[in-house]
Formats: C-alpha cells, sequence, structure tokens
C-alpha cells in the first residue's frame, strides 16, 4: 500500500498535469466575456430609462408650483379651515 506523502505527490502531479494547458482558463474567460457582453445592452436599457425618468421627473416639477405649507395656508384663510 502507498504512503499519504507518495499519494500526495501524486495528486498534486496529476493536477498540475491536467491543468497544465490552461484550457480550461481560456473557457472561463470566454464565458465571463459572452456574459459581460449580452448584460451590456441589459445595462445600457436601463440607464437610458433612469435618465429619461429623471428628465420628465424634472420637467414635471418645473411644470407646477410648489405647494405651500400648510402653516401659510392656515394664516391666509384663518379658522375658515382647509
Amino acid at each position: 500500500m502507498t504512503e499519504p506523502s507518495d499519494l500526495k505527490a501524486l495528486e498534486k502531479k496529476a493536477y498540475t498535469t491536467y491543468h497544465r494547458d490552461g484550457i480550461i482558463d481560456i473557457f472561463l474567460g470566454l464565458a465571463i466575456a459572452t456574459f459581460g457582453v449580452l448584460l451590456l445592452p441589459i445595462i445600457m436599457l436601463g440607464l437610458v430609462i433612469t435618465v429619461t425618468g429623471f428628465v420628465l421627473l424634472y420637467q414635471f416639477l418645473q411644470k407646477y408650483p410648489k405647494v405651500e405649507k400648510s402653516e401659510d395656508l392656515y394664516e391666509e384663510w384663518g379658522d375658515e379651515g382647509l
């Protein structure tokens, strides 16, 4: 029966032999790059929708005046109420 140190050396040699060529690294890199490229249009669409929403909100807020505070209205109308 083999000793644990020989088994560890054999496992290390098998691992380094299998992963030495870098093919797995290349496929992993391509998968990550493809994922990033596919997500780019979704991110850009979200950015366009967000900017458009802020522009429309800004235009809406510029069109209508600000609401006065209720304390100012109470002073203006008196006890006749709101």
